[in-house]
């Protein structure tokens, strides 16, 4: 029997599992002749019934206004049509809905067709109608005229399916705006902002009610004091990103905060005499932190004599025994204090190390194969080092380090370090160094006979 004829023989209900597992792995679908669902609809007759039967195939959405395909044979020619069919054909399903940047000026590629103001507006208020489905929603809003959140979600309204929502160019004007919204969102978890600068003072247990749904947060500028009131309120979050700006004006700070986070990445968004992400370390108790993520800004006049930064090794008592990976982007600190920083949290397994201008990684090296007690169980250690900021370090003084994390502190042979990857800016100096490693046999057995991975640049060794 022909594959055609067998397919003809399945029951539609399973057709329709089968055609759930030819959608795009993502949580948003972007429609898309060449793929599911559409693709499926141009088939025969009876593949597009079993499509447009199923539900579940159109119950995710990515809406670029941008960049808007239809079938070549479709006999729409209007977009809010064709996205209003779209969601009508996932019936009352919650939804999963990304609406991206609205028309800007400017060609588009030949296989895109804009959509217009007007269009982008009506498609906005259908998609603003089906709140009541929301499951996971992420709204990008860049263009040549600013909305507030009201314009894109309803004021006092009920969403009672919402479980994340990701918000970027959308204007709070105020805190009651972002409060009454969580309100009505009973089963959110997880909320992403461009930015919060309010302070929760004024809105009592009220605010912690609401806020203590959440388990991860997000923002891409939040004032000091305020990123201290969502650790305060936020009582159940496990997983937080802050990219942090300083206070405009002077604020009431408490001494301390605690927090039952796991995940916890700190940036600044500018470089910053009081290095924002240590004064909130500082601050914080977090006694079940098992991740920590710290970015600070380039500062090329920084240097350790004018400016010297403690670290974090003098309050990092709190996590030292169960932080499990650590990342340092530009952290302003003198060899001497990284390491006395890595001392901090021997229970580390994965580390991520960028070093800031006018630092020897090489020191680190040397340190790492000289004292195993240093990091004990490091398992996954990447370095990024700059071209014009940092010199590397001889090829040996990297091997020694290979071989000496190969084995445990203790010297059994359990597992040691398992994954090393070095990233350098320079693809010739990436040739010359990952020639050399290879020519050294210590190396080659590493890979061998213990099975290390060893990635230089942008290539395996």
């Amino acid at each position: 029997m022909s594959a055609s004829g067998l397919t003809l023989r399945l029951p539609p209900e399973l057709m329709s599992e089968i055609f759930l597992y030819c959608l795009p792995d993502t949580d948003f679908v972007a429609p898309d002749p060449a793929t599911a669902p559409l693709i499926l609809c141009g088939i025969c007759q009876r593949w597009t019934d079993i499509s447009l039967a199923t539900p579940k195939l159109w119950s995710s959405l990515h809406l670029n206004f941008n960049r808007f395909r239809k079938a070549p044979d479709s006999s729409e020619t209007d977009a809010v049509e064709f996205f209003s069919r779209w969601i009508r054909n996932a019936r009352n399903l919650p939804l999963s809905i990304e609406l991206c940047p609205p028309p800007r000026e400017g060609p588009t590629p030949a296989d895109n067709t804009p959509i217009c103001k007007e269009d982008a507006r009506e498609v906005v208020s259908m998609v603003r109608e089906r709140a009541a489905q929301w499951r996971n929603v992420h709204f990008e809003w860049s263009g040549n005229y600013p909305i507030i959140v009201h314009d894109i979600i309803p004021a006092e309204g009920r969403f009672p399916r919402l479980q994340k929502l990701d918000i970027k160019g959308v204007r709070f004007w105020k805190l009651s705006h972002l409060c009454e919204l969580l309100g009505g969102m009973d089963v959110l978890h997880e909320l992403h902002l461009d930015d919060f600068h309010f302070r929760f003072n004024a809105l009592g247990l009220l605010t912690v009610h609401q806020w203590a749904k959440l388990t991860t947060f997000s923002c891409k500028s939040i004032q000091f004091s305020p990123c201290i009131d969502v650790l305060q309120f936020a009582l159940n979050l496990v997983n937080c990103t802050f990219h942090l700006e300083a206070d405009i004006e002077e604020a009431d700070i408490p001494d301390s905060v605690s927090s039952n986070l796991s995940v916890l990445s700190l940036r600044e968004n500018r470089a910053n005499d009081r290095a924002l992400p240590l004064a909130l370390l500082r601050l914080s108790t977090l006694p079940s932190l098992k991740r920590l993520l710290l970015h600070f800004e380039e500062d090329l006049v920084w240097s350790p004599q004018a400016h010297p930064v403690p670290g974090f090794s003098p309050f990092a008592a709190q996590f030292s025994h169960q932080l499990s990976e650590l990342s340092l982007h530009l952290m302003r600190v003198t060899e001497e204090t990284l390491v006395e920083c890595l001392a901090s949290v021997p229970s580390v397994v994965k580390l991520t190390l960028h070093p800031p201008p006018i630092f020897q990684i090489g020191e680190i090296f040397r340190q790492l194969s000289s004292d195993l007690g240093l990091l004990p169980n490091l398992m996954f250690f990447h370095a990024e080092v700059r071209r014009e900021w940092n010199d590397l370090p001889p090829v040996w003084d990297i091997v020694d380090m290979l071989c000496a994390r190969a084995r445990r502190a203790d010297g059994s042979t359990g597992i040691g370090l398992r994954s090393f990857r070095l990233s350098y800016l320079s693809d010739s100096d990436y040739i010359i160094m990952r020639e050399q490693i290879k020519e050294d046999s210590r190396a080659q057995r590493l890979k061998v006979e213990k099975g290390m991975e060893i990635q230089i640049g942008a290539l395996d060794l």
